[in-house]
């Protein structure tokens, strides 16, 4: 479908417009044998009927220019605009009053020419060209330019992206590699001279000037001592072990590094941070933006005998070490997620929990100070028992809640098979209270190594993960099994729902990041069966819109389905004039 838009005067004929510019409206690329590949996009599809709506504002503040609803694939329509050199686009299809698809343009410059309007499927995944390199447990960083910065993670040995689970101790190594992916356009590579290879670590946006270069913080993750080309960095799936990816011998907790890197030039430099958190493999590291970075917990070294039982606090734009307090328990495998700007909440990976209250040591919530200090979670009267834990993940909503879902059950120091009670929600309006979310529908399967991603708008997505060994008839503990299944907690809602069709590819260990469109980008992981365990380079995105998502709510401004805005008397607000073309 393409459709012409006229800059110029809404209320005059169309005869020379100042300027013209034409809409292209695609479908992401489809998926081949249940696999993303590398396909280029399709024409938009629909039915006669279906409306597009377009929605016209000022990308330098937002502001609505105007709205139009046009039919799909009727010929010769035109929008016309109120005289701009620059316009920010939102298009929406609908059908029979539900949304079925959307896409946006950020900064379209309206001279003569095409504009491509990607449009994807609403609350459904769609394919997204692959990244360069296979890759799990990564980091993904958004930078302010609204790119991905991927940066190291595990990957097979040799030129393979499979491992064969029982050959050789089932070894995973890791990289040093880092990628750009910029939305619309795809991945890039980027060469880092002296960057270590790592993997379970996190990455944080430290500093970044308006136009000048982004320095990003690495911290925590393990690295390897040797050639990391040849040096296995974890081992995985091997009967007996504590946990389903342990640490191979030559691990080696690694050290805070800064990446700065400058988007217009591609250049880009890392330094080693001497006096940061203290070095520990399988750390929780919290780096929200509204609260002062933390790092806590993790094993002092590969042979798993001593754990840091320390929590340490950074200053942001240097990522030294501002604080440091002793944690409450012993954590390897938590999650550390911001309550505001003054707390973190520290969560699981208690691996020494054998008591039978479970809410010994199940958590914790860190006061930052200056000086920090950190204290058993204590849960209000009528809070559900919270779960003993790791590897599970965490997200704050904006309603200030934290959602925790999944993770592997803690006993005996062991974390291998998925704790029971899937999702549990922490509210801190008052005294903190613990609650049970439960899933419309069926009852979800139980997974650890997912991701939780917190929504623009509100809400949370949960995605991926792997199951009991016993959900695939698994002889490795798991670690080639992973499912495709993903569940939503909607804005306001008290239960989750699953996300029709689920990922496009089965995956755990996967990175997930909300874009600043809303869309959420799922990159890399784990997938496996019968023995073999594949590192995924394929990525996804997620849209999470639905009618009950108006692109103009941020400034106050809610349509019916389908239905330019109104005012209170039912008028239009700011209509589009709609011509047809000469």
């Amino acid at each position: 479908m393409i459709l012409a838009l006229a800059a110029g005067c809404e209320d005059e004929p169309l005869t020379e417009p100042l300027a013209s510019l034409s809409f292209r409206f695609e479908s992401a690329p489809m998926p081949v044998d249940g696999r993303c590949t590398a396909s280029s996009p399709s024409p938009l599809s629909g039915d006669s009927g279906d409306l597009v709506r377009l929605t016209y504002r000022d990308p330098s503040n937002g502001t609505l220019i105007c709205d139009a609803v046009v039919e799909f694939g009727a010929p010769g329509q035109v929008v016309a605009v109120p005289e701009r050199s620059r316009v920010s686009v939102i298009a929406e299809q609908f059908r029979d009053g539900a949304l079925v698809a959307q896409g946006a343009v950020a900064d379209a410059n309206l001279s003569n020419g095409d504009v491509t309007i990607g449009l994807a499927a609403a609350e459904r995944f769609s394919c997204a060209q692959p990244m360069t390199g296979a890759r799990a447990f990564a980091s993904a960083t958004r930078l302010p330019t609204d790119q991905v910065l991927i940066i190291g993670g595990l990957i097979a040995p040799g030129d393979r992206n499979s491992v064969v689970l029982g050959v050789d101790g089932s070894p995973l190594l890791a990289t040093a590699s880092v990628e750009l992916y910029t939305p619309g356009t795809g991945f890039e590579t980027l060469d880092v001279p002296g960057l270590l290879p790592r993997a379970f670590h996190e990455a944080y946006v430290a500093f970044a000037p308006d136009g000048g270069p982004v320095r990003i913080a690495v911290v925590g993750g393990l690295t390897v001592a040797g050639n990391p080309a040849e040096t296995a960095a974890v081992l995985f799936g091997q009967p007996g072990a504590p946990l389903r990816f342990v640490p191979a011998p030559a691990a080696q907790p690694a050290p805070t590094e800064m990446i700065t890197f400058d988007p217009a030039t591609r250049s880009i430099k890392r330094e080693l941070i001497g006096d940061s958190a203290v070095p520990r493999l399988m750390a929780a590291v919290a780096t929200a933006p509204s609260a002062p970075p933390v790092v806590v917990g993790g094993w002092a070294a590969a042979d798993r005998l001593a754990t840091v039982d320390q929590l340490d606090v950074l200053e942001r734009a240097s990522a030294r070490t501002a604080g440091s307090a002793p944690a409450a328990a012993s954590r390897v495998g938590a999650t550390a997620t911001a309550i505001d700007s003054e707390r973190v909440l520290i969560w699981g990976g208690h691996l020494a929990q054998n008591a039978p209250d479970p809410v010994m040591g199940a958590a914790e919530v860190a006061t930052l100070g200056p000086p920090p200090v950190s204290t058993p979670f204590a849960p209000g009267p009528g809070s559900a028992l919270p779960d003993a834990r790791a590897f599970h993940a965490a997200a704050r909503d904006e309603d200030g809640s934290i959602l925790l879902a999944g993770g592997f059950a803690i006993g005996g120091g062991v974390a291998i098979e998925p704790a029971g009670n899937v999702v549990q929600q922490v509210t801190f309006a008052g005294a903190p209270m613990l609650g049970n979310v439960p899933l419309a529908g069926d009852v979800p399967t139980p997974v650890g190594y997912l991701t939780a991603s917190a929504l623009d708008g509100g809400g949370v997505l949960l995605a991926g993960g792997s199951p009991g060994s016993a959900a695939c008839g698994s002889q490795f503990i798991g670690v080639d099994c992973a499912v495709d299944r993903a569940y939503l907690l909607r804005p306001g809602a008290d239960e989750l729902v699953e996300v029709a069709d689920g990922l496009i590819v089965e995956r755990y260990g996967h990175s997930a990041l909300t874009l600043s469109d809303g869309t959420v980008v799922v990159l890399g992981g784990i997938r496996g069966e019968q023995g073999v365990a594949e590192v995924l380079r394929e990525a996804e995105s997620f849209n999470p819109a639905s009618a009950l998502r108006d692109p103009l709510a941020d400034v106050g401004i809610e349509r019916a389905p389908g239905d330019i805005a109104r005012d209170g008397d039912g008028d239009p607000l700011a209509p589009c004039g709609l011509l047809q073309a000469p």
